[in-house]
């Protein structure tokens, strides 16, 4: 079985670095990323923004779905963890053709920190990911990969 990884953003700090479309090169913030979008993973364990390419390009993963937590108080580490984890897997399923522990890639997801959660971050950012140094080249979609 393959392992998992999460992320956690400061999707409402977002900080803009680029202006660059998501068909092209640039940074997008966490929280103005769209499915399909093909980027960098960041780094760290947090970002405001992430480093998008065109998808016929070199990459490292691409957005695979943005759901969004329910409820007005920021929930436990446990139980967004746990929501992450659940909403991701079904969108690998659904986005690549095939679950997530079957497939070649890793799944990551960036989720709201307290702090971007008190200023209106309730997204996360579910992400197919190539293994450790490999890249994608086109979209995974449908791909079965």
């Amino acid at each position: 079985m393959k392992s998992f990884f999460n992320r956690i953003c400061l999707g409402g700090l977002a900080c803009i670095l680029g202006a660059g479309a998501l068909s092209g090169c640039g940074f997008s913030s966490v929280m103005r990323l769209s499915v399909g979008a093909c980027v960098q993973v960041p780094p760290t364990t947090s970002a405001y923004s992430l480093e998008t390419v065109s998808c016929s390009r070199p990459h490292q993963a691409e957005v695979i779905a943005l759901p969004t937590v329910a409820g007005a108080n920021f929930p436990e580490a446990t139980q967004l963890e746990a929501d992450a984890r659940r909403e991701c897997e079904l969108a690998f399923r659904s986005y690549v053709g095939i679950p997530a522990e079957d497939s070649a890639l890793d799944l990551l997801w960036l989720a709201p920190s307290r702090e971007s959660w008190e200023r209106g971050d309730r997204q996360i950012v579910c992400l197919a990911a190539a293994n450790g140094q490999q890249t994608l080249r086109g979209s995974i979609h449908d791909s079965a990969y």
